[in-house]
């Protein structure tokens, strides 16, 4: 969604008198919650429920994060490629030998851009499609067996919890062909 059109939701939502906006998207340094100067005179009035966009954008990079978990003992991760361009793509198909393989950006949610590929074929043509949407892929084995989503939350000691704590874990279900 464009800026304009994000602002321009966020001050439809403002004219009538929402108080509370959940920042339930893709957050990033300039989004119009962080950025908008049209928001200004009315900041204090209205509250954010979600992390604040400048601080959220570096761990929206997939890779980012797995590099950060991947320096920490006890993590153990599926083999992964990044792919930056055309080159680095044949490079890597040259020598990926294992399919089922996954193709997904390295920015986004949920499972948008997220493919599970059984060919080099059927990989290069999807990684091409999302190079030509984003500068960068990550390609990475296939991991079978049930998903989940672990939300961490900080910690907020009014609640009673002193420490970082996470919410129940969500199973997800109803993925079609992988």
């Amino acid at each position: 969604m464009p800026e304009k059109v994000r602002r321009g939701v966020i001050l439809q939502a403002v004219s009538q008198n929402v108080t509370h906006l959940w920042a339930n998207t893709i957050l990033f340094v300039d989004h119009p919650l962080q950025a908008s100067s049209h928001l200004s005179s009315i900041s204090k009035d209205i509250k954010v429920i979600g992390q604040p966009p400048k601080l959220v954008e570096p761990f929206d990079d997939k890779n980012f994060v797995n590099d950060m978990l991947r320096a920490r003992p006890g993590f153990t991760f599926p083999a992964a490629e990044i792919i930056c361009n055309e080159r680095t793509l044949e490079n890597a198909l040259s020598k990926w030998s294992r399919y089922l393989v996954v193709g997904k950006p390295v920015r986004g949610r949920g499972s948008y851009g997220v493919k599970v590929c059984r060919t080099p074929e059927e990989l290069g043509s999807h990684c091409c499609d999302l190079l030509s949407q984003q500068s960068h892929v990550i390609i990475e084995d296939y991991l079978e067996g049930q998903e989940g989503t672990v939300t961490v939350m900080p910690p907020s000691p009014r609640r009673g919890h002193d420490d970082y704590w996470a919410v129940p874990v969500v199973e997800c279900f109803n993925h079609a062909d992988g």
